[in-house]
């Protein structure tokens, strides 16, 4: 199975990758295969949805119609925990049949530029066709089929994903600071 998605020279990235895995809060029959229409969303989070389909120019399939997966258990852990507030978590492998790949943590950054529309933009296209090292990938499809149930990672596992994640974070506020984050960082420079 080919993944892809464009970089900045629009030469497709190709992964062979068999195994994905998705979590959810309630069980899902082993052998199912589901097929997404519309996902919901949290009011609060519309706009930012928008914002990604508005600049996603018919690149990849729609985060409003996708399911999502992650390429190994422990990151999958790891995200569902922090979207989720640990709730309990039903882990999977998954297939998908024409995955898209996309940096997770340009989501988080990009709702933190509400109103800067340039930064905005910025990032939205790096999701869309990344150009950057991340470490840390979601893979949206249409349809996934469930293959089977998974183990929890090991806690060492997660840290490991954590960490890939929080690299992909300080890249992530490299390249796209906040204003709180400038203000920060000159009050450390003035009192130094």
């Amino acid at each position: 199975m080919k993944i892809t998605n464009q970089t900045e020279n629009d030469a497709p990235i190709e992964q062979l990758n068999e195994e994905f895995f998705h979590a959810r809060t309630q069980f899902i029959e082993i052998g199912a295969v589901l097929n997404c229409t519309t996902r919901p969303i949290k009011p609060e989070k519309q706009w930012i949805e928008n914002e990604f389909e508005r600049f996603r120019d018919g690149r990849s399939i729609s985060r409003l119609t996708a399911f999502f997966a992650t390429a190994t258990v422990a990151d999958c852990l790891y995200y569902h925990n922090i979207q989720t507030d640990y709730a309990l978590a039903f882990l999977y492998k998954v297939k998908m049949s024409s995955p898209n790949r996309h940096p997770m943590a340009l989501i988080g950054k990009a709702e933190k530029h509400q109103g800067n529309s340039e930064c905005l933009k910025a990032i939205v296209e790096e999701y869309w066709q990344p150009t950057k090292n991340w470490q840390f990938w979601e893979f949206l499809d249409a349809s996934m089929e469930i293959i089977e149930g998974v183990e929890p990672p090991s806690n060492e596992m997660v840290a490991g994903a954590k960490f890939r994640y929080d690299e992909d974070r300080r890249l992530v506020n490299a390249l796209w600071p906040t204003q709180s984050q400038l203000a920060s960082d000159f009050m450390k420079l003035r009192d130094y």
